[in-house]
């Protein structure tokens, strides 16, 4: 319920900017948004590699190890954030040409900077943070703070809509709450990890380094992959379509950010788990890991996509500058979401037994296919090319990365995953086509929340009690794994 509640916060913030300020303001924000995250690559991914490395010093206690390679990070992030800032004021002043906006050079120039500055503030402040309670396995601190200062940020961004202030004012609300999660981080490590502490030292680690470049690789496609569409469509239409396209993106999103809360869950376990060598319980439980996440995902998304449009219709009754009722994006963003989860997992697999070099040219190659298919098919499928792309460049990526873990770990799994993906579609299409055959349309929210609960208890006996027929030997050791887990 905690989690749910910033995305909730978001829709209405959302809602607010595009009933006071327009469409084309609210595609505005969103793909600066995306062009912000664009600069987070200068962490060329030295957080995944950083946490990698510190699972044995951890295990084994070599803080000396620990302290240099912490002490390495903040001095990585503190350089970056100096670039960012360079970078984000060169980009101001050039961002109002790129974009075709309604919105004046002065306003767009200045919430681009403004915005810019939260992610300089994370890489100057909090973000070696991240990696403390990453290879400790303590995320669940991390995520506590982020979830809680999110939802001040939303709920403090909407109040000051509200009581008739501007979107630049609003804009500075997140980097007030970034600094105050300063003092609460610190409190946590001195609590839990006093023996942690950032040396004066000048040093460098060609180790971490090696793996940084492989995960970099990684880091591009992702932002190539979720950054490009709202950014092209920007560029290509205008930013009122961006605006579209932002709200199903972010529903889809959100849906995505909670399976991949289950999926990144386990990083760290099978990290330790494959640094004791313990190969066959590695697999095996690699194999239950598939099997609970396509099973999840499958259920998530079809309840997304039989609810998206009835919720649509009362999220945007009073939207008068676009329209924002589109049967076609729920189905293109079903199946990219469901090849981006698939990535995810195996990609999973290989992050926490440290393949990072193995898989890099894979994600580089897939993202540059995604922007050449999106560039070509933007002018055969209009809106819709873009997202097309992405689709198929997700699709090649899944299928040359379980054919690599297939002959790296010995999985022989493939076959397996190809039936169960195959009979969960086609309970997705049955299910699904009640969407066309009976239009839902709710005269408020309540009565939405009321058939979307049904919706979901539903969809989830329906699944649960085929899949327990065509895939009992997955199912049962599933609930026996569950089952372990919640006793402890």
């Amino acid at each position: 319920m905690l989690s749910l509640l910033p995305g909730i916060l978001t829709l209405v913030l959302n809602q607010v900017i595009i009933s006071s300020f327009g469409s084309d303001t609210n595609g505005l924000i969103n793909t600066f948004s995306q062009i912000v995250n664009y600069f987070s690559i200068f962490e060329s991914g030295l957080t995944v590699a950083a946490t990698v490395s510190l699972y044995k010093p951890y295990l084994k206690r070599e803080y000396f190890i620990i302290n240099e390679t912490l002490t390495f990070t903040k001095r990585f992030y503190s350089k970056i954030s100096n670039i960012i800032v360079i970078l984000s004021l060169f980009f101001a002043f050039l961002s109002p040409l790129l974009f075709q906006t309604k919105n004046d050079y002065l306003f767009t120039a200045f919430i681009f900077f403004v915005m810019s500055l939260n992610l300089t503030f994370q890489f100057y402040f909090t973000l070696n943070f991240n990696i403390i309670f990453s290879f400790t396995q303590k995320e669940y601190i991390n995520n506590l703070v982020l979830t809680f200062f999110n939802l001040l940020t939303q709920a403090t961004s909407i109040f000051v809509l509200y009581f008739g202030f501007g979107i630049i004012e609003m804009k500075f609300i997140p980097l007030i709450f970034v600094l105050l999660r300063i003092p609460v981080y610190n409190f946590f490590v001195r609590k839990y990890y006093p023996q942690y502490k950032i040396n004066k030292t000048n040093l460098e680690i060609s180790s971490l380094k090696e793996n940084q470049k492989d995960v970099f690789f990684q880091k591009i496609s992702i932002l190539l992959f979720n950054s490009t569409p709202i950014i092209l469509i920007s560029i290509v239409f205008n930013t009122i379509s961006a605006s579209v396209f932002s709200i199903y993106n972010f529903i889809f999103n959100y849906i995505k950010l909670f399976i991949f809360s289950v999926v990144q869950t386990p990083f760290n376990i099978f990290g330790k788990m494959y640094q004791e060598k313990n190969r066959n319980d590695f697999n095996e439980n690699f194999k239950l890991f598939i099997f609970m996440s396509v099973f999840l995902s499958f259920i998530f998304l079809n309840v997304t996509f039989l609810l998206v449009i009835p919720f649509l219709r009362l999220y945007t009754i009073n939207f008068i500058d676009a329209n924002y009722i589109d049967h076609y994006l729920p189905i293109l963003m079903v199946l990219s979401s469901f090849f981006e989860i698939i990535s995810n997992i195996y990609s999973l697999l290989c992050n926490s037994s440290g393949h990072f070099k193995e898989i890099k040219m894979f994600s580089f190659y897939s993202s540059l296919i995604n922007i050449l298919l999106s560039l070509l098919f933007v002018y055969f499928f209009g809106f819709y090319g873009i997202i097309i792309g992405t689709l198929i460049s997700y699709f090649i990526f899944d299928i040359t990365l379980i054919l690599f873990v297939e002959k790296k770990f010995s999985l022989n799994y493939s076959k397996k995953i190809i039936y169960l993906i195959f009979v969960n579609s086609i309970i997705f299409g049955v299910l699904s086509m009640g969407t066309y055959i009976i239009p839902f349309q709710f005269n408020n929210y309540f009565e939405f929340i009321i058939f979307g609960s049904m919706t979901f208890i539903s969809v989830t006996i329906i699944y649960s009690f085929l899949n327990f027929i065509f895939f009992p030997n997955q199912i049962v050791p599933l609930i026996r794994k569950i089952r372990l887990v919640l006793s402890r």
